[in-house]
C-alpha cells in the first residue's frame, strides 16, 4: 500500500530541496521524471549535484512561453545530461502547471507532488504545499498507480506532438530565447508590481512572513562591486498599474545605492520613550565601495538643482527630488522630498569620515516608520528617463 506524507515547506526544517535531492540519491534510481511549470537557473542548481549522477536517466518536461522558464535552467539541464522536452500550450492565456517529479528504482517509486517550481522559491524559500508518495512495485495496487500517474504524463507526447517538443542542443534553446518562449536571466526582468496604491500611505503594515529557510551556500560567485561605476549597472523594470486606464505603465530604472540592514534610527522609529526621531535619514556608504562623504552629492544625485543655505545655513547644499516607492511588493506613488549636503571639509565629522548627505523623509515618514521593515535592505534607483525621479524599494535581505 502506498505510503503518503504531505509536507508544507516553511514551517519546519524539511523542504522540497531536501526531498527531491534524496529521491535522487537512493541507491539504484535508473530513471527520472521531472515536471515542472517554471524553471530557473538557481533551481537547477539547488538539485545539481544529486541530479548529475541520474542526469543520463532523466527526463525533464518544462513548460514554456510563461515568462518564467529561462533559457538558462534549459542549458543547465542539458549540460547534466538530462533529456529536456518543452511544454509549449501555444498561447499566453493557459499554461502547462503541472508540478511531478518521480524517480523509481527495480522496487520502488516515490513521487513529489504539489505546488513546488522547478526554482529557489519552489524549492526552497516559497511556502509551498506537497505530497510524498512512496510506492512498492512489487505491490498490485501501489504498481498502478504509479504506471497511472506516470502515464498521465507520457501521454502529452502523444496527445500534443507538436506542443512537446524535444530541446535537442544549445542552438534549439537560443532559437526559443530568441522567439520569447525563455527568459534570459543574464537581462533585466520586468517586474509587476503586486498593486498600486491610491493614498501615499499604507493602511497595511504586513510583515514580512518568519519561515523556514535552509542556508544554502551559494556556489556560484557573484559579480563583486568594485567601484562606483559597477552599481549602475544594476537595473530595475516595473509595470505599475493605472487605474483609470485598467493598464500598465513600465518604469525603468538604475541602482544608485543599496543599504545594510535598516534600523529603527534610519527608518525614524521612536527606540525608547525619550527617543525623538531625526526626521531625516543619514546616506551612508551601504554595501558599496563609495566615498559616503561625496557620493550621493557628486554622482547619485549629481543632475539636482542644488541650491546654498541663507546665513548660518549657508555651508549647506540643498535639493528637491521626486521619490516613488516600492514597499511590500506595493508600488505608492511618491512625494517631493528634501536632500541636504554639507560641504565643509574642516569640521569634526567630515575629519572623521562621516556621512555628510541627510534625506529628509518629510510627507514619506509615515510610510518608512514601520517597524515591520527594521533589518530589510533599502535599494535606490535612479528614473533612467526623468532626471529627478527616484525609487527607493524596501525589501527582505536574502
Amino acid at each position: 500500500m502506498v505510503k503518503i506524507k504531505k509536507i508544507t515547506q516553511g514551517l519546519s526544517e524539511v523542504n522540497n530541496r531536501k526531498l527531491l535531492s534524496e529521491m535522487l540519491e537512493v541507491k539504484g534510481t535508473n530513471k527520472v521524471y521531472l515536471s515542472t511549470a517554471f524553471a530557473t537557473v538557481n533551481g537547477v542548481e539547488l538539485i545539481k549535484d544529486a541530479l548529475q549522477k541520474v542526469g543520463g536517466n532523466t527526463e525533464a518536461y518544462i513548460g514554456v512561453r510563461n515568462g518564467v522558464t529561462s533559457y538558462q535552467a534549459l542549458l543547465a539541464l542539458k549540460e547534466l545530461g538530462v533529456k529536456v522536452f518543452a511544454v509549449d500550450t501555444g498561447s499566453d492565456r493557459k499554461i502547462y502547471h503541472d508540478k511531478m517529479y518521480i524517480t523509481v528504482n527495480d522496487q520502488s517509486a516515490t513521487l513529489l507532488t504539489g505546488s513546488c517550481n522547478l526554482t529557489k522559491g519552489g524549492l526552497l524559500t516559497n511556502i509551498e504545499s506537497g505530497i510524498k508518495i512512496d510506492c512498492d512495485l512489487s505491490n498490485k495496487e501501489d504498481y498502478h498507480f504509479y504506471s497511472e500517474c506516470l502515464q498521465q504524463l507520457l501521454d502529452l507526447k502523444k496527445l500534443f506532438p507538436e506542443n512537446v517538443y524535444e530541446i535537442v542542443n544549445e542552438e534549439f534553446v537560443t532559437d526559443m530565447l530568441e522567439d520569447g518562449l525563455l527568459i534570459d536571466e543574464d537581462r533585466t526582468k520586468v517586474r509587476r508590481v503586486v498593486g498600486k496604491s491610491k493614498t501615499r500611505e499604507l493602511n497595511f503594515s504586513i510583515p514580512s512572513i518568519k519561515t523556514i529557510i535552509e542556508k544554502i551556500k551559494n556556489k556560484k560567485k557573484t559579480k563583486a562591486i568594485e567601484k562606483v561605476e559597477d552599481i549602475q549597472d544594476e537595473e530595475l523594470v516595473i509595470t505599475v498599474p493605472l487605474h483609470s486606464e485598467g493598464n500598465y505603465n513600465v518604469l525603468s530604472y538604475k541602482e544608485i545605492w543599496k543599504s545594510k540592514p535598516l534600523t529603527t534610527r534610519d527608518l525614524n522609529i521612536p527606540s525608547g520613550s525619550n527617543t525623538n526621531p531625526t526626521g531625516s535619514m543619514l546616506l551612508k556608504k551601504g554595501v558599496y565601495p563609495i566615498d559616503q562623504q561625496t557620493y550621493f552629492y557628486e554622482k547619485a544625485f549629481s543632475d539636482l538643482h542644488w541650491s546654498s543655505g541663507l546665513g548660518e545655513k549657508a555651508h549647506f547644499k540643498y535639493a528637491k527630488a521626486h521619490f516613488d516607492f516600492l514597499i511590500d511588493g506595493v508600488f505608492i506613488p511618491g512625494v517631493e522630498l528634501d536632500i541636504k549636503h554639507d560641504i565643509r571639509t574642516d569640521t569634526a565629522t567630515y575629519l572623521q569620515k562621516q556621512p555628510m548627505t541627510h534625506l529628509s523623509w518629510g510627507e514619506a515618514k509615515k510610510l518608512i516608520a514601520k517597524s515591520h521593515l527594521l533589518d530589510q535592505i533599502m535599494i535606490m534607483y535612479k528614473n533612467v528617463e526623468k532626471n529627478g525621479h527616484y525609487l527607493i524599494k524596501i525589501e527582505p535581505g536574502e
